[in-house]
């Protein structure tokens, strides 16, 4: 019995080792991807289906990370800034921007439940919170 402690002992131990390197190059990995396409694609966005189409991109990374084992890119901070928090803080912005008090921007809805869901997780608070009245009141929300 003892014997059968060990040698399962040592396999958990050696299989955490195992995992903190894999770990260590889905993080490589993860500063590898080139976000020059998505962020030029958020600066030309104007419609809801721009909007859809970045996020079903960064879905597709996403995917990808997963699939070479790196279950954790939504924790990257490089990541966050292009594809999570970035995007919906610039997807926010740009609602303010084009919203008409007659005409209110197609991701209105959207973007104030962004704001609401940052606020929520604890990412970037102050400005969600702010960005969220603008939204609120480009969009007569």
């Amino acid at each position: 019995m003892r014997t059968l402690h060990l040698i399962l002992s040592a396999t958990f131990l050696l299989a955490g080792c195992g995992s903190s390197d894999s770990d260590a190059k889905a993080d490589e990995k993860a500063a590898a991807i080139d976000y020059s396409a998505i962020d030029t694609k958020i600066k030309d966005a104007k419609t809801g289906d721009d909007w859809l189409q970045i996020t079903m991109d960064c879905g597709a990374i996403e995917i990808d990370a997963a699939m070479n084992g790196n279950q954790k890119i939504g924790e990257d901070a490089e990541f966050n800034k292009h594809c999570g928090t970035g995007l919906k803080i610039a997807r926010a912005k740009q609602v303010v921007e084009l919203s008409k008090p007659d005409s209110m921007h197609t991701s209105c809805l959207t973007a104030s439940m962004d704001m609401d869901e940052l606020i929520e997780q604890g990412k970037a608070v102050d400005e969600a919170k702010e960005l969220k009245d603008k939204v609120n009141a480009a969009c007569g929300l």
